[in-house]
């Protein structure tokens, strides 16, 4: 149920899961990590192509710095699958930044099983505080 098809939608990326993220925030650092250049190319494409109205594939994400990051959000939001009834899924993001792997995990959780979840953001630049708010909003 993870890899699935799903609609552009206009000023956002989207991963392989489908977390949406505004292209203002995740583009202008794109060219520092290759899986989020790709996800940020796809777009441009799409947008000079006009082709808003087909569906985008799943693509696995990119061997890059990220993917050991994917390997732990992903196998976290697995495990949370055997927590007791009345636990909640805690996802804690230090350094957080926009918020991208709470985002992710909470997308994750959301497509495996939608458990109650919390996140747990830590980040002390009040410009990412405000794109985090935005960006989980």
């Amino acid at each position: 149920p993870l890899f699935r098809q799903w609609l552009p939608l206009r000023g956002f990326v989207s991963d392989f899961l489908g977390t949406r993220t505004a292209y203002d925030i995740d583009c202008t650092h794109a060219s520092v990590l290759p899986s989020r250049r790709l996800d940020c190319e796809r777009y441009d494409t799409i947008s000079r192509q006009s082709s808003w109205h087909l569906p985008l594939a799943a693509f696995l994400p990119s061997l890059d710095e990220e993917y050991f990051e994917w390997i732990d959000v992903l196998k976290a939001a697995h495990a949370a699958k055997n927590l007791s009834p009345d636990d909640v899924f805690v996802m804690v993001e230090v350094g957080a930044g926009h918020g991208p792997w709470a985002a992710r995990a909470w997308r994750a959780n959301q497509l495996l099983h939608n458990r109650p979840m919390h996140l747990v953001l830590v980040e002390p630049h009040p410009e990412s505080v405000t794109q985090a708010l935005h960006h989980l909003s």
